[in-house]
């Protein structure tokens, strides 16, 4: 019985747990299509509630590039410019 309660407890927590962060990839290119090595970009994050407007979250990274134009980051984990990431609910609506 204490392993049943157990059980229930520990699945129960798990579904609780909210995403703090996901993970962004891309390869930055020119306007020819070259991969741009070894590159600061600034890039701009922005969470909508809705295609056109309302601005849940808002965040600011500036990374490099690798030498092949290679960038992997976490959304989450930059620097906030609106709301806060951690009380977003992925699971409650659809948002953009």
């Amino acid at each position: 019985m204490k392993n049943l309660i157990l059980s229930f407890f520990i699945i129960l927590f798990c579904y609780s747990i909210q995403a703090q962060s996901f993970n962004y990839q891309t390869i930055v290119r020119n306007s020819s299509g070259a991969p741009q090595a070894n590159t600061a970009v600034n890039l701009r994050f922005t969470i909508l509630e809705t295609v056109s407007s309302g601005v849940l979250y808002r965040e600011l990274q500036n990374p490099t590039t690798d030498q092949y134009g290679w960038l992997s980051l976490t959304v989450g984990s930059g620097v906030p410019v609106t709301g806060t990431f951690a009380i977003l609910d992925f699971s409650e609506k659809d948002i953009y």
